[in-house]
């Protein structure tokens, strides 16, 4: 593995353990920004493993104290991932109040499957 490789691996795994860190209940910590990109990079990744880890940033913020940007950033981000894998996540974001995610989370409901070519199997 050469040096630009564990660098790229080193910097997944920081991704990683900031989006899926327990949030301090001081919404404005300076590692708010930090976080909304490590979701973006996950979502670049596309991995479907990640979305169960990531899970709190998809529930109601009732119950989370996960800030209204973080959790903007998670529901766009799931266009980055399969359909099937993101589809709990839109049909949960479909119900939210919020019309920002309501309306990415219909325009992903609305996406057509992706369409399996002959060879691709």
């Amino acid at each position: 593995m050469n040096t630009s490789d564990s660098n790229s691996a080193d910097q997944v795994k920081v991704n990683y353990r900031l989006a899926t860190a327990p949030i301090s209940r001081n919404w404005s910590l300076p590692g708010m920004p930090l976080r909304i990109k490590a979701l973006k990079a996950l979502g670049d990744l596309g991995d479907p493993a990640v979305l169960p880890r990531l899970d709190h940033y998809f529930r109601s913020p009732l119950f989370t104290m996960v800030s209204l940007e973080e959790r903007r950033a998670a529901f766009r981000s799931l266009s980055l991932y399969p359909p099937e894998a993101r589809r709990p996540y839109v049909e949960r974001g479909r119900g939210t109040r919020d019309p920002e995610i309501r309306r990415v989370c219909e325009r992903l409901a609305r996406e057509p499957p992706p369409v399996e070519r002959e060879g691709d199997a």
